[in-house]
């Protein structure tokens, strides 16, 4: 099981009434896995540029096999390659959509 290099602990609560205003503050704590959250970022890099590099793959194959027609701007090939890279996203890290 995954467990998140940045742990959030909840200290004391500190409450005061005064003029019929409660003022409250809860103290927290931060605690980072510097190595562990370096980690999860080049993983996370990773998989992105492996569903990339897929979906450019894919989108060639059907463009050069007549199953897509071919784009005619340089935005419908980005749009295009952000829905095939989102698909290969969720392969690669189960199933995290945009």
């Amino acid at each position: 099981m995954y467990e998140s290099p940045i742990e959030i602990m909840c200290g004391e609560m500190k409450m005061q009434v005064v003029d019929n205003v409660v003022k409250a503050v809860q103290e927290q704590q931060i605690h980072v896995d510097r190595e562990e959250l370096i980690k999860a970022l080049r993983y996370d890099r990773d998989s992105y540029e492996n569903g990339y590099v897929d979906a450019l793959n894919e989108m060639i194959f059907e463009l050069e096999n007549g199953q897509a027609d071919a784009p005619k701007t340089v935005g419908e090939i980005t749009d295009r390659l952000r829905e095939k890279a989102v698909k290969f996203k969720n392969k690669y890290i189960g199933g995290v959509g945009e």
